[in-house]
């Protein structure tokens, strides 16, 4: 048993163990992370031809924010910046096409 008196050598023994436990909660992060951004982008695709708004919000900058999020745990304001800004860009680029003209009155 070790004296609570001596936390240097305790922390030294518990080192090596908490480093594994670390490292294991990172690659689960990371793994999430992927998966969550993959789903999202080809969800976005799928969706591309029938629904050009829901596309814009799955293909944009909003999986990296979320990504950022679930991997690093943090976000940062730019980050909801970048986001807004890219989704207003993206509706007005993707303008619904014009409804047929009606056939000329013989």
């Amino acid at each position: 048993m070790l004296d609570p008196q001596q936390p240097d050598v305790a922390l030294k023994v518990l080192e090596p163990q908490l480093r594994r436990e670390h490292k294991g909660r990172i690659m689960a992060r990371l793994v999430a992370g992927t998966v969550f951004a993959i789903g999202m982008l080809g969800a976005g695709m799928y969706v591309a031809k029938d629904s050009w708004w829901l596309s814009i919000l799955l293909c944009g900058p909003s999986p990296l924010a979320l990504v950022k999020i679930c991997v690093l745990r943090r976000s940062d304001p730019a980050d909801m910046h970048a986001v807004s800004v890219a989704t207003r860009r993206g509706k007005n680029a993707a303008q619904p096409p014009a409804p047929p003209a009606p056939p000329p009155d013989i």
